[in-house]
This record gives structure tokens, C-alpha cells and sequence, in this order.
């Protein structure tokens, strides 16, 4: 999902990884809060405290979040990482895993609990771009807009390849916001550093199109053409608004935009630990 495929692949991360190694405070990963009769479930299902039983419990969790299953999915997400902190405690996985627990307590609802699993992921890879991504998106979902733009800004300053989604993702803020205006503005930014940006084409669309004045179809009109020829659209779960009424749909927008948390035939998620990228 996210660790290099953004992160502990890279120079960045293992400079992360090996700050991890020497230190006290990060040498053991931090334990969960999960359920006893979670793990005994699963263990009494013939599965046991190896890699076997972990590709098992990550593979659970894919498909249940694959359906939209968010609430047994952070369950199976828990038993996997809590078997892997203890068969192996293999820190790309452990991370991807929290990262996934905090996206299925967004799509609950629960931001709160969101943002303490974001806490968590940072303690196991700390300095990831994608935190600070996540955990302003999360703040704009409270309203905390100072809050949101601080983190969104690390998240820039962090992984300058990240710029333009970051910036596509505060013009769409706005425009949730009813502040049409700001959401054009951020997003011609972006777009006159990348054309081909799809998030902010398909946010600037939606600024013009529902603008109060109702003088910008012609534009809306040009940037839906744009974004068709870029073969660019909204996840098939999210319609065709971009909706601010739709609790979910920063997180899907996260999950289908963002380079290394994307979805690909359920594929990216947290996969087992031989398959992540030394």
C-alpha cells in the first residue's frame, strides 16, 4: 500500500528503517488493542503464530475491504498485524496494515479513531509523506482546517511528487467547503504545473459546475472533456460528483489517486512481507 511503494524501498526509508533499528523507542513495534477472541478465532481455525498464518490473515483483510466489509476488515487487518509483530515484525507490512486500519475507522466514521492508527503507522516508519497526507485529510473531514492545511503542507515539503495531488486535494476541500472560488483558484495552480492532472480537473469541473454564479458551464463543459480524454473519472463507488455529502469519499479518492495507496484489482493493499521491495 504505501511503504515504498512509497517509502521503505527508497533512500527515505531505509534511513527510516535504520532509525528504527537503533532506537529504543521504536525497537519494538507498538501492540494493538485487539480483541482476544479475535485471535483465538482465527488460531482455533488451524492457523498458528507463523508467516503461513499471517499471509492468511493479510489476505482476509484485502478482500473484506475489497467489498467494503470496513468494519471485519480492521478486525482481520488487527489479527494479521498482530501476528506478524510477533512472528516477524516486519515493519513495511506492520505499517501498511495500520494505514488500512485507519482508512476502514475513516469509512466508519470514526476520524478519531482514524487518527490514532495514523499514530500508531508513524511510530512503526516515522517521517512518511503519506502520513501526513492521510492525517490531513482526516482533520479536513473534523473541520480543522488550520490543522488540515499544516499536514497537507509536510506532505508536499516531504515528497515533492506527491505537490500536485496534495494541492488537487486542497482545492477539492474547498470546494466541500462551498468556497467554489478558492477551489478554481488552487486548482488552475495545479493545473498549470500539470495538465494532466486528473484529480484537479475532475475537482475544477465540479468548482465551475456548481458555482453559485452559474456562469461557468462553458468551462465546466471544457474540463469534463479534458478529463474524458485523459480517460480520467471518479471511482465507479463515488457516481459522478464529487459530493461533499459522501462520507467516503476522500477515502476512496486517497485509494484510487494516490501513486502508491492506489487499488489495483485489489492487489496494493498490505501483501505479504517476501513481496515488498528491498
Amino acid at each position: 500500500m504505501t511503504v515504498d511503494r512509497a517509502g521503505c524501498g527508497g533512500p527515505a526509508g531505509r534511513a527510516a528503517a535504520g532509525q528504527c533499528a537503533g532506537s529504543l523507542r521504536f525497537r519494538c513495534a507498538p501492540v494493538l488493542d485487539v480483541q482476544q477472541s479475535q485471535l483465538v478465532e482465527f488460531l482455533a481455525r488451524g492457523h498458528r503464530y507463523d508467516r503461513e498464518s499471517v499471509a492468511v490473515a493479510v489476505r482476509e483483510g484485502n478482500d473484506l475491504f475489497d467489498a467494503r466489509d470496513s468494519s471485519r476488515a480492521f478486525d482481520a487487518y488487527g489479527v494479521a498485524y498482530e501476528l506478524a509483530r510477533l512472528t516477524f515484525d516486519y515493519r513495511p507490512l506492520l505499517y501498511d496494515l495500520l494505514i488500512r486500519r485507519a482508512i476502514c475507522r475513516s469509512m466508519l466514521g470514526d476520524v478519531e479513531g482514524a487518527l490514532a492508527e495514523v499514530s500508531l503507522a508513524e511510530r512503526v516508519v516515522p517521517h512518511e509523506s503519506a502520513i501526513h497526507l492521510l492525517r490531513g485529510l482526516l482533520h479536513m473531514k473534523l473541520g480543522a482546517r488550520e490543522v488540515a492545511s499544516h499536514c497537507l503542507l509536510q506532505a508536499a515539503i516531504q515528497n515533492r511528487e506527491l505537490r500536485d495531488l496534495v494541492e488537487s486535494f486542497v482545492g477539492l476541500c474547498w470546494l466541500r467547503w462551498g468556497e467554489c472560488d478558492k477551489a478554481v483558484k488552487v486548482c488552475s495552480r495545479v493545473l498549470s504545473r500539470a495538465p494532466a492532472c486528473p484529480l484537479a480537473l475532475l475537482a475544477r469541473r465540479d468548482a465551475y459546475r456548481y458555482h453559485p454564479s452559474g456562469r461557468f458551464a462553458r468551462q465546466a463543459e471544457a474540463d469534463a472533456a479534458a478529463a474524458a480524454a485523459l480517460g480520467a473519472g471518479l471511482p465507479a463507488r463515488l457516481g459522478q460528483r464529487l459530493d461533499a455529502s459522501e462520507p467516503c469519499q476522500l477515502d476512496e479518492l486517497l485509494l484510487h489517486f494516490h501513486p502508491s495507496l492506489r487499488e489495483q484489482g485489489g492487489d496494493d493493499g498490505p501483501v505479504f512481507h517476501h513481496r515488498y521491495r528491498r
